[in-house]
């Protein structure tokens, strides 16, 4: 059972790591969670994958195989609409912000501006540098808004890369299957 475990723990870690890492740049920075919605991700894939594999090993019918193939080419495709909602999504909500001369880093800004700023002759990072950096957003927008940006980058982070590596994992399962009966 652990050997099982462990490889198939390897084979999701190389799939993420086969993207060149762009899950972990695509993780919206929403402070103190870096790499929590990956690990998370990286969980649920490893349980639903044991799943499907144990599945395989009871029921090997031509009806389990096509529902499988069927259920990856839903999840990829699903992946696609999902990818393109995220970065749309992400382009507006996530800004980059200047800290000194050389130094960037990337903030969740909110939808709504708090009542009297005025953010039509100013730019967000002006605001927000007059505001006292990082620790001043709620100063700019409300409070409410960063929360609902935060959370809808985490929902379409989340489901677009458990889409992507689960339509992986069905297939990977399938493929298995034509090895192993060859």
């Amino acid at each position: 059972m652990l050997a099982i475990l462990k490889e198939t723990w390897g084979e999701i870690a190389f799939l993420m790591g086969l993207s060149g890492g762009i899950w972990y740049l695509l993780e919206p920075p929403i402070h103190g969670s870096s790499g929590t919605l990956s690990g998370f991700v990286g969980v649920v894939v490893l349980g639903t994958a044991l799943g499907v594999r144990a599945t395989l090993r009871q029921w090997t019918c031509r009806y389990v195989t096509v529902l499988i193939l069927g259920l990856g080419f839903v999840a990829i495709s699903m992946a696609v609409v999902f990818f393109a909602d995220y970065v749309v999504q992400r382009s507006h909500l996530v800004m980059n912000y200047r800290i000194g001369p050389t130094q960037t880093v990337e903030i969740i800004r909110g939808m709504e501006y708090q009542p009297g700023v005025d953010y039509e002759l100013r730019t967000d990072q002006g605001l927000l540098s007059d505001a006292g950096g990082l620790n001043g957003r709620s100063l700019i927008w409300t409070r409410e808004s960063i929360i609902e940006s935060e959370r809808r980058l985490s929902i379409g982070y989340v489901r677009t890369a458990l889409a992507t590596l689960l339509a992986a994992m069905f297939f990977v399962e399938i493929l298995r299957l034509g090895a192993a009966s060859r």
